[in-house]
């Protein structure tokens, strides 16, 4: 897969594509539903599956006071897209130049002229443009004018609620691992490369490691049973988050 870390440095070289846009953070089961038909619709239209997510996070932005855990790393998000078969992830650097895009601006400017783009996929609750308020009737309306196809993907429901990276690191956050996989589909990942530290796992009769994290604020706290996955193997462990 490659990654793009802006859309202006993007240069088209003949091949259309086709796009999902979103946060993306944890890759839940609604994500990987938008992803589904990303990649059906590419193999339908004869176009490239890509992915437009942003750094950082619209609400950290908007909102830089107010503590908001993430699930996944940037690094998190590369690997999920890898295997999920996308063959461009566009990190679009949200600053207030592309904050104060209109609506109109988005989709005529960025996904027509620059990208390339024939067919936009997002979720239900999909918002754009300056101060959030075009919807995906606004999306569609616009992209049928540039000749653009637009897809909405529903939400999906686990145990009778909507699944949503907010109620994960809800979840998370009260220690409910488990219930927390039931809406991501998989168990819950933590990434990174291991750090120097104290060495004090030398005074403790086992192999301890610092895990750098990339800036990631977690989303939960405490001592965990983990399975540590390495280029060794994988191996049962304790993780101590945050306390």
């Amino acid at each position: 897969m490659r990654l793009i870390r802006s859309w202006s440095d993007y240069k088209k070289q003949g091949n259309e594509i086709a796009l999902a846009i979103g946060n993306f953070d944890g890759m839940h089961l609604g994500h990987q539903a938008v992803l589904k038909k990303l990649r059906e619709e590419a193999s339908r239209l004869g176009l490239v599956p890509a992915v437009m997510t942003f750094e950082p996070h619209p609400r950290d932005f908007f909102r830089p006071d107010e503590p908001h855990p993430k699930i996944f790393t940037l690094r998190d998000k590369v690997e999920a897209f890898t295997r999920e078969n996308i063959a461009l992830m566009f990190c679009v650097h949200f600053d207030e130049a592309f904050a104060r895009l209109e609506p109109d601006e988005f989709v005529n400017k960025v996904l027509s002229e620059k990208l390339g783009v024939k067919s936009v996929i997002v979720g239900s609750l999909f918002y754009f443009g300056k101060g959030g308020k075009a919807s995906f009737a606004d999306l569609k309306r616009l992209c049928a004018k540039q000749n653009i196809e637009a897809l909405s993907v529903e939400g999906i429901e686990a145990d009778g609620k909507r699944v949503s990276s907010t109620r994960i690191r809800n979840l998370l956050l009260q220690g409910k691992c488990g219930e927390a996989e039931d809406f991501l589909g998989r168990p819950y990942t933590v990434s990174g490369r291991i750090a120097h530290g104290n060495a004090l796992g030398r005074t403790l009769g086992f192999p301890t490691a610092n895990v750098e994290l990339h800036g990631l604020r977690l989303p939960l706290e405490g001592v965990f049973a983990v399975r540590v996955n390495t280029v060794y193997g994988v191996f049962k462990g304790m993780c101590n988050a945050g306390v």
